[in-house]
This record gives C-alpha cells, structure tokens and sequence, in this order.
C-alpha cells in the first residue's frame, strides 16, 4: 500500500482519559472484572515479554495480573518447563521472553546494541578468544556464574568487559542467563549455552521487516492508543523504521487524535472498535505495580497517567531506575517499596493523588503476602 494510502485519519475522539487508561489496563489484566487467562506464558506474550531488570519485577508484574499466583509459577515456567526465556530484547533491556516470540523479537531488535558493545570492546583486542573460551568452559563445566567465569578464565580480563562479553552472546544467542543463585531478589547469573538449555526454541519470523511489523503489531495490541514516537521508544526502532512498519501493516491500523492524550495515536482497527464500543466500569481500581512494570514502560510520553510535579518521585533519573507505583483508575497516585517493614510494604501518596483507601490496603496486604512467601520459598 502506498504511504498516499494511509493518510492519518484526522477525526477526533473525545473520550476521558480515564477510559483510556482503563482500556488498556484492561487488556494487560490489570482490570478487577477483565482477567481471563492465568497462564505464565500466556501472559509474557501478552505483554510480549515480562521486564525482567530488577529481579523481583517478573514475579510482582504477574501477580497484579493473576491474583492467586504462587511465588513458585514463575520459577516453574522459567526454570522447569524452560517455557520463557531470559534475554536482552527491545531497548538492550532484559525481558522474560516466551519462546513462541523470542526468535521473532531478537530478530527485530537485531543490532540495537551494536554500536554500545563496538564502543565497550575497542581495545579489547583478544576479544573474541576470550568468548570462545568462556563457551569451551561452560561447554565443559555447565552452566556457570560470572564469578566462576573469571576464576577459571586463562585470559585476563576486565570485570565489567567480562560482564558485556556475557551480555553480548546472550544478545548473539549463542548464551543465557540460565537460572539464578539464591532466592527470586537474586540478580546473580547462572550463564547456559543455550542450544543446550532449550533446544527446542520454535522458529519465528526471519525477515528483517516482517519481524519489526509484526513487533509493532503486537506493541499496539497490547498498549495503544500510543504514538509514533511511544512505539518507537518501546522497540528501540528509529522513527523511519517504525513508519516503515506502520505502512506494512496497512490498512489493519487507523490513526485517531485522541483529545484526552493531545496528540494523534495508532490503534489496530478492531482494537479501535472495541474500544469505542466499551463503557468502563464506575468502580475505582488501584494496582501496585512493580518497577519497570511494563504499563510503566510501555510509553514515552507519560502524561497519560502522570503528573509533571510527581515525575521525579517516580523516574529518578539515577541510572534509569523506576520506583515501584501505586496507580489509581491507571494514574499513578503514589510509590511503595520491596524492603517489607513489619512484614508489610511501605507506602507513599503523592500529595493531592486520589486513591480509593480501602481498595489500596487490600492491595498492600496481598502484595505483602505474596513478597512474605516468595522470600520464603523461592530459591534455584
């Protein structure tokens, strides 16, 4: 279809921006009366991929979706089944990716930290005998931590370059993070050659550009109405290459300007219709969402569901660290904490937020639990 063919649709949609959030809550199962499918993977590839760079955040991400889930499922899934698979995915970032979609999102991310690994091994000229002999070494010994790596490395190396040249053959997929030592708060590695680990990874989508579509079809089935530049900031795409994707989807896409978001978005047609179609519920809902949770992530532009006066408070700006967030009807209204005090989660409401009290303690109190047993029980 030629570019001429998909002229933005101009006609503005006057819905709140409470609807708005609410839809899209909806569709990621955050919604009370909208949760229907509880299956691990199932939902890694709703949300294509559970964010996985703080540890806790995959198991906090799938327990505001599936109330009644055990600290354990996502072990299970992980660890057992090898269902999901831990890899840097869209933006470098680490993602828990379900094997139906890890060969089509690393082929559509390809490249993307390309220029950050040229830049980190430029005088590192023994580079690529030190990777063959970190493979020889896990290929002999199993899987293995970093630290383990090191010591029985013949070649020397730096501890911050050692910890790229593991990043970048799990980039390759050559490698993966396997498992973890300790409990699920654990960011310590256990490193796997990957063929070895799951060996049986169905085949995705190989083309270049099919796979860019078709990540970008599953972006806006999950979290639009978003931008151009929201879908870009997501994939880590160029804005060219978004708009290469956004053509070949074609006529599958519509463009509205939506008043409450000031700004045109794109929507998948029959999420569009839906969406008109839908009267959100009067209940009020309140979620704890866990750092980097991926409706946090999911957009660039964050008026949507925050305060300019509150940004700091959430997106600290230290080393791109995200506060875990109390949102109430999809804005975020306040912050909490992992570190439990009196077995509880901490709490903080922004001043002059609106949250429905009664809805948030019940909210606090599940998530407490829920961290109380995980710390009990979850070890690999």
């Amino acid at each position: 279809m030629p570019k001429e063919a998909l002229a933005l649709n101009r006609s503005r949609i006057n819905a709140p921006l409470r609807k708005v959030n609410l839809w899209v809550l909806r569709k990621l199962q955050l919604l009370d009366d909208a949760r229907t499918d509880e299956s691990v993977s199932s939902i890694a590839e709703l949300l294509v991929g559970l964010h996985a760079k703080k540890p806790q955040t995959p198991y906090l991400s799938l327990l505001a979706r599936v109330p009644d889930v055990p600290p354990q499922a996502l072990d299970e899934s992980l660890y057992r089944k090898r269902e999901l698979l831990r890899t840097h995915a869209m933006r470098g970032t680490v993602h828990m990716l379900p094997q139906s979609q890890y060969e089509t999102v690393l082929t559509a991310t390809a490249g993307q930290l390309d220029n950050m690994y040229r830049r980190a091994f430029n005088n590192l000229p023994n580079k690529k005998k030190i990777q063959d002999q970190i493979y020889r070494l896990i290929e002999k010994r199993g899987a293995l931590s970093h630290t383990e790596i090191a010591e029985l490395l013949l070649l020397s190396v730096d501890e911050r370059d050692l910890h790229r040249l593991l990043n970048e053959l799990c980039t390759n997929r050559v490698l993966i993070k396997s498992t973890v030592r300790g409990t699920w708060r654990s960011s310590i590695h256990n490193y796997e050659i990957l063929e070895r680990w799951q060996p049986e990874i169905p085949a995705g989508e190989s083309s270049l550009e099919k796979a860019r579509s078709l990540l970008v079809e599953w972006y806006l089935k999950a979290y639009a109405p978003a931008t151009t530049a929201d879908i870009a900031w997501w994939t880590g795409f160029s804005q060219a290459e978004v708009k290469k994707a956004i053509n070949a989807l074609g006529p599958a896409l519509d463009c509205r300007h939506f008043d409450a978001l000031d700004q045109p978005t794109w929507m998948l047609v029959d999420d569009l219709e839906a969406f008109q179609k839908w009267t959100p519920p009067k209940r009020a809902q309140v979620n704890l969402l866990p750092s980097f949770d991926p409706y946090v992530v999911a957009y660039i532009d964050r008026a949507r569901y925050i305060d300019d006066r509150n940004y700091r408070d959430v997106f600290t700006g230290v080393a791109g660290m995200i506060e875990p967030v109390i949102t109430f009807d999809g804005r975020i209204a306040g912050t909490w904490k992992y570190n439990l005090k009196a077995g509880r989660v901490p709490v903080k409401i922004f001043k002059g937020s609106m949250v429905h009290t009664e809805l948030l303690e019940r909210a606090v109190e599940h998530t407490s639990r829920f961290m109380r047993e995980a710390d009990r029980v979850t070890a690999n």
